[in-house]
């Protein structure tokens, strides 16, 4: 009886103290402003099509959910090897929607991918990661978006193009002399003509995108055959384009002749690896243009690229 005396006659004192702690708590989880207005347009995008979707931001995280669900996945390992038992994850669903925005630091180059923005596939969703480098401060936003099959691709592009708006362009720095030589071209080449075009710096190598988009895209099996299943595919509108150099340590040894070109659905990609003089590294050069892409503007972005 008395020890029930006791444990009540503290509880005041006990909540008082928790309700004194909440404001320390609450400061340290203070939303960055750049997720803050990530926030509001993003409200405004999904407002329409998906009214109660959930967005929330908590300190460095923003969250976006619509039509989430459980799911029980084998993700593979890097060596491409399966658990023995299934891992829990949630996902949208066929008409859902699962976007976080995060602040963080910038990967270095061992954990980074070599060229962002990138898609992957699961059995029920598809994936599309990005990272933006933050000007004013060394840390950068990192985006996935996880969406169902039936999330049309322009309101993919949309709630891309809202979390890129507010983003100030970092500084574009290369430590490797070859991909800043070649960052230096293309930023002059772009300067004038192309303002909109958006010059990255990536650990690996350079990223630049003009006029861009996402579609859905029937890919090819190695036979020659059309995948059943469309994919998301990022790609440049009819008079727009997509450069991705990446640095490689060795010399080029892919299964494609190269230089090439090939034709896909919605646009052309030319491959290329440029051999770097006096050393074994190469720069493997992917470009996606459209069907009324300046060919000058192609022929000048090669030409950045390769030093010609």
């Amino acid at each position: 009886m008395w020890r029930r005396l006791v444990l009540l006659a503290m509880w005041p004192v006990a909540a008082a103290g928790l309700i004194a702690a909440t404001p320390s708590r609450a400061a340290e989880v203070t939303p960055h402003p750049l997720l803050e207005k990530a926030r509001a347009r993003i409200q405004g995008v999904l407002a329409i099509q998906m009214p109660k979707a959930q967005v929330a931001v908590v300190g460095n995280r923003l969250t976006a959910e619509y039509h989430v669900r459980a799911y029980q996945l084998y993700p593979a390992s890097a060596g491409g090897d399966f658990p023995e038992q299934p891992v829990p994850r949630r996902g949208p669903g066929k008409d859902g929607l699962l976007l976080t925005l995060e602040l963080g630091p910038v990967p270095s180059g061992d954990v980074d991918p070599p060229i962002v923005p990138h898609e992957a596939y699961t059995p029920y969703w598809q994936t599309v990661v990005d990272r933006y480098r933050l000007r004013d401060r060394p840390e950068a936003l990192s985006l996935t978006l996880l969406a169902g099959s039936r999330v049309s691709t322009q309101l993919l592009d949309t709630l891309r193009r809202a979390v890129m708006a507010d983003i100030p362009p970092a500084p574009l720095e290369w430590k490797h002399p070859a991909l800043r030589k070649a960052g230096t071209r293309l930023e002059a080449l772009l300067w004038d003509k192309y303002p909109d075009a958006r010059l990255r710096a990536t650990p690996k190598g350079l990223y630049v995108e003009f006029r861009v988009r996402t579609f859905q895209v029937h890919g090819r099996y190695l036979t020659g055959e059309i995948q059943p299943e469309a994919h998301l595919d990022l790609g440049p509108e009819a008079d727009g384009f997509l450069l991705g150099v990446t640095l490689q340590p060795d010399p080029y040894q892919g299964m494609a002749v190269v230089p090439q070109e090939y034709h896909e659905p919605y646009w052309t990609t030319h491959l290329n690896a440029v051999p770097l003089p006096a050393t074994k590294e190469h720069l493997y050069l992917t470009l996606s243009y459209g069907s009324r892409t300046d060919r000058e503007l192609i022929r000048k972005l090669k030409e950045a690229v390769s030093g010609e």
